[in-house]
């Protein structure tokens, strides 16, 4: 006796990231996953069924052709596309779907899963496959504290110090951070600033600037400190005074320190 295989209906599928194409996106960021199915056979496939199900990092927003299963959009986890037609030997169809990024996540995974039946009835699969993206959230926040005087009140001619720190509350090293800070030139001059500011400007009686162009890199839970020093050349007593809620954490408003002539 000869035993005589045939060859007979076979399906492969591909689940890859389109968009971004760097593989990395920030939270509220749209995310792209296309899925190409094939006959590998040699049989016509008339019937697929596919599975896309993916982590909670992500939502399903849109899809092209509209998922049969469940309501949407937005679809939860497992979407399913019930697919019937002709698909020849060699011939492919593309399913195309998006993606809110929603949390952040360092492997935020899309898995898709096909099966089916050939033209004679034969079943087809299950194959699957999977792709991820990367979801990052950077974010910062800044503090400002005067550091001297202590108790708020200088007198002419004295150093004021203030403390500048850039934390780094995100998921994700933040390479470049340009950071400005403004002050009163009515009362104070600037002197020096550790790290050194890049420029500089002041207009008269009025708003002065100092700019860093970059105090990073700031790693993850990590901060930036910078040290500015002013000198106070103008007593502030004859000044209307303000309360401390009007007093800006994180600039230098001539109000958030008292100057005084001795």
């Amino acid at each position: 006796d000869v035993e005589i295989i045939l060859p007979g209906p076979g399906i492969a599928i591909t689940k890859t990231l389109v968009d971004p194409p760097t593989g990395i996106a920030v939270v509220s960021d749209t995310v792209t996953f296309t899925v190409r199915i094939v006959n590998t056979g040699v049989t016509t496939i008339t019937s697929a069924t596919l599975t896309d199900t993916y982590d909670s990092c992500m939502l399903m927003t849109s899809a092209s052709p509209t998922p049969d299963s469940p309501a949407g959009p937005p679809w939860a986890p497992p979407v399913v596309w019930n697919w019937t037609g002709n698909l020849a030997p060699g011939e492919a169809i593309t399913f195309t779907v998006d993606f809110h990024a929603a949390a952040p996540d360092p492997d935020c995974v899309n898995t898709a899963v096909v099966t089916g039946e050939d033209e004679y009835g034969q079943p087809v699969g299950p194959e699957s496959d999977s792709d991820e993206v990367e979801i990052t959230q950077p974010a910062l926040s800044v503090t400002k504290t005067l550091v001297d005087p202590s108790d708020g009140t200088a007198v002419v001619s004295d150093t004021v110090t203030f403390e500048i720190e850039v934390f780094n509350i995100g998921t994700t090293q933040l390479i470049t951070v340009p950071l400005d800070d403004d002050y009163f030139t009515g009362c104070l001059q600037a002197q020096s600033a550790t790290p050194p500011w890049d420029s500089a400007t002041a207009v008269g009686f009025g708003a002065g600037n100092l700019h860093w162009d970059n105090v990073g890199p700031i790693p993850v839970s990590g901060s930036a400190v910078i040290t500015v020093n002013f000198h106070a050349f103008i007593d502030t007593s004859p000044w209307p005074p303000f309360e401390p809620a009007d007093c800006s954490p994180i600039t230098n408003a001539w109000f958030c320190i008292a100057i005084r002539d001795i």
